[in-house]
């Protein structure tokens, strides 16, 4: 049996339960969110991946993010390929981002100048989801 296959899926059941019952509100116009959070092993990829499968047989789009583990990243990097999934590399969000992530984000830029750009993805994201729903799973946070 390969790992990560659904046979192979045990032993979660009752966390599986919870995040489906949040899918099934959210497929009805209530966003949800959820955290799946413990000690490194116990098995948080495995679930979600699991459970974005499941997501993608009931018809909802699902796209990830991955921060490292250890750091070093460009801010916002975990963002760039799930927002690129959702809306493609010429979204002027995107773009933005994008260019947020090749330098190091000055003191002195205006918070209203970020808060605007993370206002208009948010808006993006939920425009995209009321027409199609959408997992979004951002993992080491």
């Amino acid at each position: 049996m390969r790992p990560n296959s659904p046979k192979s899926f045990v032993g979660r059941d009752s966390e599986l339960s919870t995040l489906n019952e949040l899918l099934e509100r959210s497929t009805h116009g209530q966003g949800q969110i959820a955290f799946v959070t413990g000690d490194a092993g116990i098995g948080k990829t495995h679930l979600v991946t699991e459970f974005g499968r499941q997501a993608r047989r009931r018809q909802v789009e699902v796209v990830s993010g991955r921060a490292r583990e250890l750091g070093g990243a460009p801010p916002y990097s975990l963002w760039i390929p799930l927002l690129t999934d959702l809306f493609g590399s010429d979204d002027p969000n995107l773009v933005q981002l994008n260019s947020a992530t090749t330098r190091i984000i000055p003191k002195n830029e205006s918070d209203v100048t970020r808060f605007r750009l993370f206002e208009s993805i948010a808006s993006s994201i939920k425009k995209r989801s009321e027409h199609s729903p959408t997992l979004i799973v951002l993992e080491n946070l």
